[in-house]
């Protein structure tokens, strides 16, 4: 692709522009989509995920997850403000939609920031090699059908155009995250 700001359609409702890609509203860069490792591109097999939790006790991410369900991964980091801040929206999405979705924190780096204050299970990533090139920024939440295929990603906290996203794609009611307190 050059350095025009030529329009490249990507496959699952992705495209282009220059070196920017979008997928449902959302952007990161070409280079961000390519470094994305076997499993978390437009099919996912959750059974090769190995979490670790509190304890250090491996657990396979596969087995958190209820049978005929799709999943959410909420990516989140210690001392991460967005993080917190975020806590509540991300349990409401997470209350609203437990029939269709099993939600799992994944903790990409530092130590256990308030975990227990979620309404899913969190879990640290075991693989550190493969921590930066899941997601460029925290909190990230992902999106995944029961068949392991992206449905939706968001970086960032539920705010702006974010919140207005996904009240409207999946059709909940999220809290302010600014009325909430660190």
């Amino acid at each position: 692709m050059s350095t025009r700001r030529d329009f490249l359609q990507l496959s699952g409702g992705m495209f282009a522009i220059g070196t920017t890609a979008y997928f449902l509203g959302h952007r990161s860069t070409l280079e961000g989509l390519q470094s994305l490792p076997t499993g978390m591109g437009s099919h996912t097999d959750f059974g090769s995920w190995n979490l670790a939790d509190r304890d250090g006790n491996t657990v396979h991410l596969s087995a958190q997850i209820r049978p005929a369900t799709g999943v959410i991964l909420y990516f989140i980091r210690a001392n991460c403000e967005w993080c917190s801040r975020n806590r509540v929206a991300v349990n409401a999405i997470a209350e609203q939609l437990r029939t269709r979705y099993s939600a799992i924190g994944v903790l990409t780096e530092g130590d256990w920031p308030g975990t227990e204050t979620y309404l899913f299970p969190v879990f640290r990533l075991q693989d550190s090699s493969s921590r930066l090139a899941i997601v460029q920024a925290t909190p990230t939440t992902k999106f995944f059908t029961a068949e392991g295929s992206l449905e939706m990603a968001v970086e960032g906290a539920y705010v702006g155009a974010n919140k207005r996203s996904l009240e409207t794609q999946l059709g909940v009611i999220l809290p302010d995250v600014w009325d909430f307190k660190l």
